[in-house]
């Protein structure tokens, strides 16, 4: 009878937390998850994310992001709009480039979650990942090949009334 509008609040913010953890274990489950201290140095990373990378969990923890990733990244526009993004307190989705164990490139499609604490400054920062490696190396095998097509074959391009769009060399030497 005392506090039951108390009760009833705390009851419906327990659903809420649950479901959200639901979702949470859920992703993590089909994602590659990482989550990083407002350092940017690893505190967690989920088996599919280890597995990708073929890193050991021991080597990843502690590192910081920048370790995983190739130097000349630093400089690129998805790293620093992952900063810029975190420091403001937004999320941020790009293409993201991580090292392998074998020195390889793995392509991420990740998302950034700042997580702020009571206190309003950055807890941690959680992430959640789809490889898109095979897809990016693909569109750039395919670009190769068209670019090759196109620098040893006559191409000229109309539109649909017959009007010349584009000729390429090939065709006007012809």
């Amino acid at each position: 009878m005392f506090n039951k509008r108390l009760k009833m609040e705390l009851k419906a913010q327990q659903a809420e937390l649950s479901m959200y953890h639901q979702m949470e274990e859920g992703m993590d489950a089909q994602m590659l998850s990482v989550t990083l201290d407002a350092d940017y140095r690893l505190i967690r990373a989920n088996a599919n994310f280890i597995k990708t990378l073929g890193y050991t969990s021991e080597f990843l923890l502690g590192r910081g992001l920048d370790q995983i990733v190739p130097a000349y990244v630093k400089q690129l526009d998805c790293y620093r709009n992952l900063r810029a993004a975190v420091d403001r307190g937004d999320s941020v989705i790009d293409n993201y480039r991580f090292l392998r164990v074998d020195g390889r490139l793995a392509w991420l499609r990740a998302i950034w979650y700042p997580i702020m604490g009571e206190d309003g400054k950055l807890s941690h920062i959680r992430c959640f990942a789809t490889d898109i490696t095979d897809a990016i190396e693909l569109s750039t095998e395919n670009a190769g090949f068209i670019q090759a097509l196109l620098r040893s074959t006559a191409v000229i391009e109309f539109d649909l009334k017959g009007h010349v769009l584009t000729a390429n060399d090939q065709f006007l030497r012809g």
